[in-house]
């Protein structure tokens, strides 16, 4: 049975994705794909609070809900009368008030033993060790409404509907006002990925000519302060500026739009970065699941690099990735040369 049978015409869906950034830009083109079927539906995102800023930048989300603030009160998604929850992240509390509220339509993976308990629709495939990119994935969640028809990787770009963007203002914006090529560099990950090394990045820095190139080195601010503390040359460089922990989302969003390049790990400013059209430089390992074909940057103007064996095996997961080493600075250096303002 299809929602279509199930439902003459659902008026509100909501897309449950609750983990991180990167996670979260590869879900919004779900929106586009849903409403192309269904142009008069009202789009409802789950997620993270600190996740809300990226996900208002989509023209095709409605409306955006804090799961923090479902979890504790129920019926805040009871009042929204959702005729469809697409559960894209498994979360087993979202799933089981879901079912407890009567979502009509629950849909999920089959390989959550809780979606077996709580959606009526479980789509059956893996995302562990999948070949297949992280988008390809989530379109699988659509295929019981009737939407069976993928969009391929090199099309993605065009579904982000990433277009509503704060404007940049202040000191942010006028430190933008240079004639240099203007480079982001995100160096860390909070973890989440295996990242470039710092002596890499340091060496970047100093294979471009100065008077071209203009860099600012951002992240948290306890990025900023690990960034000083590891390698503090990086920050010592005449050209470079350190903006750890001096913005908010938004105001990063609209700082990377107005950048002419960013260069990061597999982190969510490298998503944000593609979806928004900005020259995108992206630093992956080769190991299958964490690698470009899984997770790689989705983006017109978006390049992803790799380097090493296939299983990476002798690399630790986050700091000191061989792989990630043998991407050498004088190659990246080549790559951003290449590129034009």
């Amino acid at each position: 049975m299809s929602v279509n049978q199930h439902l003459n015409a659902p008026k509100n869906i909501i897309i449950s994705r609750t983990d991180s950034i990167g996670d979260v830009v590869l879900t919004l083109p779900l929106a586009k794909i849903i409403k192309n079927k269904f142009p008069e539906v009202k789009i409802w995102f789950l997620g993270q609070a600190y996740t809300k800023p990226v996900i208002e930048c989509c023209t095709s989300i409605d409306y955006f809900i804090d799961v923090k603030t479902v979890i504790k009160d129920n019926s805040i998604l009871a009042k929204i009368e959702a005729d469809v929850i697409i559960h894209v992240y498994p979360n087993r509390q979202v799933s089981s008030i879901a079912k407890l509220i009567g979502i009509p339509v629950r849909i999920g993976t089959s390989h959550r033993w809780y979606h077996w308990l709580n959606c009526n629709f479980r789509v059956n495939f893996s995302r562990r060790d999948s070949p297949l990119h992280e988008a390809d994935l989530n379109q699988f969640l659509l295929h019981p409404m009737g939407i069976d028809s993928m969009v391929g990787k090199e099309d993605i770009p065009n579904y982000y509907q990433f277009e509503k963007i704060k404007p940049l203002s202040g000191p942010l914006k006028h430190i933008l006002e240079r004639q240099e090529f203007k480079i982001i560099l995100h160096p860390k990950s909070k973890g989440s990925a295996r990242e470039w090394p710092l002596s890499h990045y340091d060496k970047l820095i100093k294979s471009l000519p100065r008077a071209k190139y203009f860099f600012f080195i951002c992240g948290t601010k306890e990025e900023g302060e690990r960034i000083e503390a590891e390698y503090p040359s990086i920050l010592n460089n005449h050209n470079v500026v350190n903006l750890c922990g001096k913005m908010n989302l938004d105001e990063y969003i609209a700082f990377i739009q107005i950048s002419d390049l960013l260069i990061a790990c597999s982190t969510g400013p490298l998503h944000i970065s593609a979806a928004l059209g900005t020259q995108t430089i992206g630093l992956y390992p080769p190991k299958r699941n964490i690698n470009i074909g899984r997770w790689g940057a989705l983006g017109t103007h978006a390049k992803c690099y790799s380097q090493g064996s296939i299983d990476c095996s002798k690399c630790d997961r986050i700091t000191n990735c061989q792989c990630l080493q043998d991407i050498f600075p004088s190659f990246i250096s080549d790559k951003v040369q290449s590129l034009k303002a």
